[in-house]
């Protein structure tokens, strides 16, 4: 009987000991659950995420599904060659991003991709290595649809619950058998462990987005903040973890007050007034606005907020991701005011070309008219009087071939103005030289001066009949408007290639406001010369001070 009992006894002893182990482990249930949190964040980030190694997914958000048509579970584990439409674009964009990425760290660029279905998707693909080298080809890659907001639930957590289902079922079975109790131990274990991994890349795939990007919990306190927002703010995370009380907003505003991603927590009407732009798409705001000290500098940023959510859908904190545009702003605000200059001087153009027929058609008319219809009435006389015989004549051949000379130089004179013939005979330098002794001798209180240092064969043809038109109109602004008694003309070749300077003594005037819409008009002419410049790929610069004069410095590189 004794014997017995011990032999009962050992089982009983192993269950009762494996029952307190699995008990013990249970207390990491904590710590598994902590790990939904992180995850949720990365399902909360609004982009579409994908890790690679080798060209290979080794992670991909849900937010790829609503772009591609791929779960997850689909692509993980396979070549991006299934994102791409051939073969050919998927060799294509290896041969752009990866050799960059070797020299820096992050790299964005529009790309064709393709939808699982076979439709084209235009995407700004922006890519970031993991480490300090790209060792196994480790990069993180977001994908954003340029046609469309993304907007998806995180496929990684249907996985999750998914998986913590298989969890509990085998938790159950663990009451069952002493077995299936040590099984679901060590099932366990490799969860933790395979959580505890994941944590440590959602860390590194934070930590290496492009944007600049934080997250908060419920209270406020900052529980990320990445590489990117560090450069931006020049805040460490270091310092940031943990903040509260609006201390992300200090590096923006220079105060504590909400920003965008307090609003995805909590709505207030006046506060989103505060933005020049703000968009809803379900729970997630997108946004522009103005921010006046971000290391001292007035930038112009986007940001993209949402709440992120545990796995019961409760909102336990938000995320943000920011992104400077100030540049690109500049360049818009500067290619409209392009634009509307370009339309000005297309209509004042077309004026000045009505006004040049108009011009040419007086001339014709006042002088080559006139002059043709006196020679037509003196030979009609001199016709009347050899018809008669007459001996003497009244009218002369010689006073006939008068007003034929006077003609052919006012032909010559309208021609001229229209395209000098010395420049195509004799060249550029002949016809600026000629032009210029033409100009002194109408304008005798004007004392011009030129300095030519350079040859014919170093100036381009194409540049010839720029440099001597915009020269014409130079040289008219300073008789307009200037009032003054000395001009400079200087034409040389310099390192950089072919400079011309025109400058004036005269009364000067502020080149701002005259280049401003509101006075274009005023300023056509120097605005014609700029657009001459400019379209002959040559850079045009002015400077002018009130009362000590202008120069205006036109520079080719040939």
């Amino acid at each position: 009987m004794k014997s017995e009992n011990k032999s009962q006894k050992c089982p009983l002893d192993k269950l009762s000991a494996l029952s307190k182990e699995i008990s013990g482990f249970q207390s990491t249930d904590v710590s598994f659950e902590l790990n939904e949190l992180t995850l949720s964040i990365l399902d909360s980030i609004p982009h579409a995420l994908i890790g690679l190694m080798d060209r290979r997914v080794i992670f991909a958000n849900k937010a790829v599904e609503s772009i591609f048509g791929w779960r997850p579970e689909e692509l993980i584990g396979k070549s991006t060659r299934k994102i791409y439409r051939n073969d050919k674009d998927y060799e294509e964009i290896g041969r752009r991003f990866y050799p960059i990425l070797e020299r820096q760290r992050t790299y964005s660029e529009e790309f064709i991709c393709c939808h699982k279905n076979g439709s084209e998707i235009i995407c700004l693909v922006s890519t970031s290595r993991i480490g300090e080298s790209l060792k196994g080809k480790m990069i993180i890659a977001t994908y954003v649809d340029i046609n469309r907001v993304i907007s998806a639930e995180e496929a990684i957590l249907q996985a999750h619950n998914e998986l913590e289902l298989r969890v509990h079922e085998r938790t159950l079975e663990l009451n069952k058998t002493n077995e299936g109790l040590k099984n679901e131990i060590n099932e366990r274990r490799r969860v933790e462990n395979a959580l505890r991994e994941s944590e440590r890349l959602l860390a590194h795939i934070i930590d290496f987005l492009p944007d600049a990007t934080f997250a908060v919990d419920l209270k406020g306190r900052v529980i990320t903040w990445n590489q990117a927002i560090e450069e931006m703010t020049g805040i460490s995370a270091e310092y940031m973890l943990g903040k509260g009380n609006y201390e992300y907003a200090l590096p923006f505003y220079g105060i504590r007050r909400p920003i965008l991603i307090d609003l995805t927590l909590k709505s207030d009407v006046e506060f989103e007034k505060e933005y020049f732009f703000i968009h809803k798409e379900r729970d997630v705001l997108i946004v522009e606005t103005d921010v006046p000290c971000v290391k001292g500098e007035n930038l112009h940023l986007w940001g993209k907020a949402s709440p992120i959510y545990d796995s019961d859908r409760n909102i336990v904190g938000a995320i943000e991701s920011i992104r400077d545009i100030t540049e690109r702003k500049r360049m818009e605000t500067q290619l409209q005011k392009s634009r509307k200059e370009l339309q000005l001087l297309s209509a004042q153009l077309l004026k000045a070309h009505e006004d040049e027929r108009k011009r040419v058609a007086r001339d014709l008319h006042d002088t080559i008219a006139q002059n043709l219809a006196t020679i037509k009435v003196l030979l009609n006389n001199k016709l009347g009087q050899m018809g008669r015989n007459e001996e003497a004549s009244e009218i002369s051949i010689e006073a006939i071939i008068a007003v034929v000379q006077g003609s052919i130089e006012e032909i010559r004179r309208i021609m001229s103005d229209l395209r000098p013939p010395l420049l195509d005979d004799l060249g550029i330098l002949a016809a600026i030289k000629y032009y210029c002794l033409e100009f002194q001798e109408i304008h005798k209180n004007i004392y011009l001066e030129d300095q030519i240092d350079i040859k014919e064969s170093e100036i381009p043809p194409a540049l010839k009949i720029v440099m001597y038109r915009i020269l014409q109109e130079a040289l008219n602004n300073i008789v307009k408007h200037s009032q003054a008694d000395s001009i400079n003309l200087l034409i040389q070749k310099n390192k950089d290639g072919l400079e011309m300077v025109i400058a004036d003594n005269g009364i000067g005037f502020d080149s701002a406001e005259i280049f401003s819409m509101e006075n274009a008009k005023k300023g056509l002419g120097l605005i014609g010369m700029k657009e001459r410049a400019e379209l002959s790929n040559g850079s045009f610069a002015i400077e002018s001070k009130k009362d000590v004069g202008t120069t205006i410095r036109i520079s080719w590189h040939v």
